[in-house]
């Protein structure tokens, strides 16, 4: 990687994002066709009450151990979809869950994602507590506290530019780490973070007319749950092809411009 480049690459940003909800919407039956195996999480949501529903119910989620398992295991196969569609993207690769290399490819994105956390909460955490206790003597209006949550929201932008090892592990691309991600995205952190941001929108949208739909529908029953938890999973994984669709692309450019370059 030549990631001591000074020259900046800027990533066309509405480009990006049409491209990327092109792909998306365009190849719906791929959607579909990569979803399909994925939705044998309703297995365990049918033998649990459908507990991932719980955050689109009036009453919020339960602290239980059923609710975390689901919310886990949600995550963990959004993670595997999210491998398989890049994949899908990038190389025109049709796609598969039950190898070994597909295993370890989704060990490697579920790790990446836990880092990035751990580095956006340990430093928010500290940074708050630290700035809480030198205002506590202050005397400060109600509101100002909230601007505190500026920080999660700051370093998050600022770790945006380590995305590109999302993609990277899902076509093994074992020379794009997090050094030479940080580094071929010198420049464009409002372009990746708030195109992110935007291709999170039509699920935050769809999400809260789930939500006011369910509790229009003012029950409880199992067919409602089932109907309602199947809408949910299939909206979160939208999301996730999203999101990995993106990714990708913006992969595919980075990487495209300093293979042009090298050469």
């Amino acid at each position: 990687m030549a990631n001591n480049s000074e020259k900046i690459v800027k990533l066309p940003f509405f480009e990006t994002i049409r491209r990327s909800f092109l792909f998306v919407l365009v190849n719906f039956k791929d959607f579909a066709k990569l979803t399909l195996p994925a939705f044998a999480i309703m297995i365990y949501e049918m033998s649990t009450n459908f507990q991932s529903i719980c955050s689109i119910k009036p009453t919020g989620c339960e602290d239980s151990l059923s609710n975390k398992c689901s919310l886990l295991l949600l995550g963990v196969v959004s993670i595997a979809l999210a491998v398989v569609y890049c994949r899908r993207i990038i190389l025109k690769d049709v796609g598969d869950f039950w190898t070994l290399a597909s295993f370890r490819r989704i060990v490697s994105y579920f790790l990446y994602n836990i880092f990035l956390l751990f580095m956006i909460a340990l430093p928010s955490y500290l940074l708050i507590v630290v700035l809480s206790l030198l205002l506590s003597s202050v005397t400060l209006p109600e509101n100002v506290g909230y601007l505190l949550l500026l920080i999660p929201f700051g370093l998050t932008m600022f770790l945006s530019r380590f995305f590109l090892v999302f993609p990277a592990v899902t076509v093994d691309d074992k020379a794009l780490k997090l050094k030479e991600s940080f580094y071929m995205t010198k420049g464009n952190v409002n372009r990746i973070f708030w195109g992110q941001i935007v291709m999170m929108l039509p699920g935050m949208v769809l999400l809260m007319i789930l939500s006011n739909a369910y509790n229009i529908a003012a029950s409880s029953s199992y067919v409602t749950n089932f109907i309602f938890t199947l809408l949910f999973v299939a909206l979160s994984f939208f999301d996730t092809c999203l999101k990995s669709s993106f990714y990708a692309h913006i992969y595919q450019y980075f990487t495209f411009y300093n293979k042009s370059e090298e050469e």
